[in-house]
């Protein structure tokens, strides 16, 4: 009897199963299948077939082809050989006039199968752990260019004197030039210098000699030099006349950065900026005419220079010629000096990748500090003045900002929010998943509190904070965020009225939130108490209208100190949300605990506490036995927002 075979998509398999019939795949897998390829619907389809295009350049006997895709129409491929690369378009060889397009690069034969690749565009990043990385560009569609990717930044390895903090003889270096451009020898204390470290980075720290100049009356001041971080600029005395801030970048010249005047005596001016790039100078110049008795100062808050040199030769294990990419402080010898991590002696890395624009190297051999760089486009803040730097006026409030460290605000013991006056924050701040602690606000009966007041179209992300608040109406980022997009924020927000006062308008996120808003993977923990607990209370957001929520939860409690309402007050509390209307929430969840005073008021929810209308539910939760709350939704139930028991809510 033939029995028909129906599919073959578990392929060829050995004879040594022929005694396993019993075996599911067995019956759908094939002895031989020579020129046919299985397919997952069961069948098989022949291979396809092959074209002779062109001999291996040069004969080569190893070749690797990878694709190089430029648009939907235009792609090549790249045949890789023994120290070339050369170019295929629409199946045939890519001609500039009448040679083949060939690239000469350093990768031999043997190495050609463990090249990584990467594009963007008409960019390929290349990356092997032999060779420093590189780009094959497509800069027309004839011509194609292999360079060496530059990096003058780092990354660095771990510091000389922290890899082991108790070697009192730990080595030492010292530079024979400081200024940037310059070359000059840098000297070792040991053996440290191979051959291999011509083109890799190393970075030389020193105490700053100067964190502020001062000018008096007419003239010009010392300058600031190597400065970056938070600049301070004060004038004081009353004077008439015009003074200016100078800036000189890579001794291009010296500009007027900021300008003072003043037509009679009485303007003094106290100023911060962030300075985010290299080889930077500053200084005081006060124009002639200027009153006897003014005065003025330029200070920066960071007390050392991190200069980098790049090796140019080696001349012993002890000498090497070097080139100033970053000014040095001094010529003094330094312990604090860190290696790049990438060159021919500690190797390159492995693989590369793309993540929210940003290109990741990984795969070095040993650990690597990050360069926590300011991207394009983008102001940095490393410290509490430069945060505040944010209200300095209408045009700060409108720019990019990355956060570079973490912030304690123990120091600010009553923040004042951001953009308070009334014009909002409308720019992006990216945390980079850096803490703001101890943010610590302390006005019982006020609104409008929280890191920031008031976002408009703004975009906040990457971001954590905890904060202890007293007042009126709240939210841990913002209280008010209109056309805002809110993204991978943490917020522990510890919340409390006066002693006689109430809550309205809070969440652990926003107070009150509107207009094609978003919040995307946001996480609260909260404590809110108050005497009278008020209205538009929830775990992330207290009220609004027409946002979206996806993968957002937040978890805490609710109390109210004295029972001062009537079952049938309106109370708006929700674990997730207080009040909303016209939102979409999209697997997000609830585990906030209501103190049994409210757990039978009017308008209250596990999830939600009062539907305003057009509202959709997908996949949603809130925990019942915690929440001590069967209603999910405006004192209901409705589909998509479920229910479930702590031991539920884990799974």
């Amino acid at each position: 009897m033939n029995i028909p075979i129906l599919s073959f998509n578990n392929g060829r398999i050995t004879a040594k199963l022929d005694s396993r019939s019993d075996i599911d795949k067995y019956a759908s897998s094939c002895r031989f299948l020579d020129n046919l390829l299985p397919l997952v619907y069961g069948c098989a389809e022949r291979r396809p077939g092959t074209k002779y295009s062109a001999t291996s350049y040069g004969s080569a006997s190893i070749v690797r082809m990878i694709k190089f895709v430029y648009s939907a129409e235009i792609s090549y491929m790249i045949e890789v050989g023994d120290q070339y690369m050369r170019i295929f378009y629409s199946g045939t060889l890519l001609l500039d006039g009448a040679a083949e397009v060939v690239i000469v690069t350093p990768y031999i034969e043997a190495d050609i199968f463990q090249l990584q690749f990467q594009q963007v565009g008409d960019v390929m990043w290349i990356t092997h752990p032999s060779y420093a990385q590189r780009k094959l560009t497509r800069f027309s569609p004839y011509g194609f260019a292999l360079n060496v990717i530059p990096f003058k930044k780092g990354p660095f390895l771990l510091r000389n004197d922290l890899i082991d903090p108790y070697d009192v003889d730990t080595s030492f270096l010292t530079s024979a030039v400081t200024a940037a451009g310059t070359s000059g020898t840098l000297t070792s204390s040991t053996d440290l210098f191979q051959p291999s470290h011509v083109g890799c980075l190393f970075q030389l720290i020193h105490p700053k000699d100067t964190l502020e100049v001062t000018q008096s009356g007419a003239g010009t001041s010392a300058e600031l030099k190597a400065v970056k971080g938070t600049v301070h600029s004060l004038s004081t005395g009353r004077w008439s006349g015009t003074w200016h801030v100078q800036r000189n970048e890579n001794d291009a010249g010296w500009e007027n950065w900021r300008t003072y005047t003043a037509l009679t005596g009485g303007r003094n001016d106290a100023r911060a900026w962030q300075e985010n790039f290299d080889n930077v100078r500053y200084r005081i110049y006060a124009q002639p005419g200027m009153s006897a008795d003014f005065g003025a100062t330029i200070s920066t808050d960071i007390n050392y220079t991190k200069g980098i040199v790049e090796i140019d030769s080696v001349t012993s294990p002890v000498s090497a010629e070097v080139t100033v990419i970053s000014e040095v402080e001094s010529t003094d010898n330094t312990k604090k000096w860190a290696e790049g991590a990438w060159s021919g002696v500690r190797g390159y890395p492995v693989s590369v990748a793309f993540l929210s624009d940003r290109c990741i190297y990984a795969g070095t051999v040993l650990p690597v500090d990050p360069i926590d760089e300011v991207s394009d486009d983008y102001v940095g803040i490393s410290s509490i003045a430069g945060l505040k730097l944010i209200d300095t006026d209408a045009a700060s409030r409108a720019l990019n900002y990355e956060l570079l460290c973490d912030l304690d605000l123990t120091s600010e013991t009553n923040w004042t929010p951001l953009c308070a006056d009334g014009t909002p924050f409308t720019g992006i701040f990216n945390g980079k998943n850096h803490l703001i602690s101890n943010l610590t606000i302390d006005r019982e009966d006020s609104n409008n509190q929280g890191l920031f007041d008031a976002i408009t179209g703004a975009t906040i992300k990457n971001l954590k904070v905890e904060a202890t608040v007293k007042a009126q109406g709240c939210g841990g980022i913002a209280w008010i965020a209109d056309g805002c997009t809110l993204e991978n924020l943490y917020v522990n927000l510890t919340l409390e009225s006066n002693t006689t006062g109430r809550l309205e308008h809070c969440g652990g996120i926003v107070g009150q939130i509107s207009n094609t808003s978003t919040l995307t993977k946001c996480h609260s923990i909260i404590a809110f108490t108050a005497h009278e607990i008020g209205n538009f209370l929830g775990g992330l957001v207290g009220s609004g209208t027409g946002t979206i929520f996806t993968d957002c939860y937040c978890s805490g409690t609710i109390s109210e100190h004295a029972d001062v309402y009537d079952n049938d007050d309106y109370l708006y509390l929700g674990g997730l949300a207080g009040q909303f209307g016209t939102s979409a929430f999209t697997n997000c969840y609830s585990v906030v605990a209501f103190s049994a005073n409210l757990v039978d008021r009017n308008n209250r929810g596990g999830f939600l506490g009062d539907d305003q209308g057009s509202l959709t539910f997908a996949d949603n939760f809130w925990d019942t036995e915690v929440s001590g709350l069967s209603n999910g939704v405006d004192n209901g139930n409705v589909s998509d927002v479920t229910g479930r028991t702590t031991d539920l809510m884990k799974t």
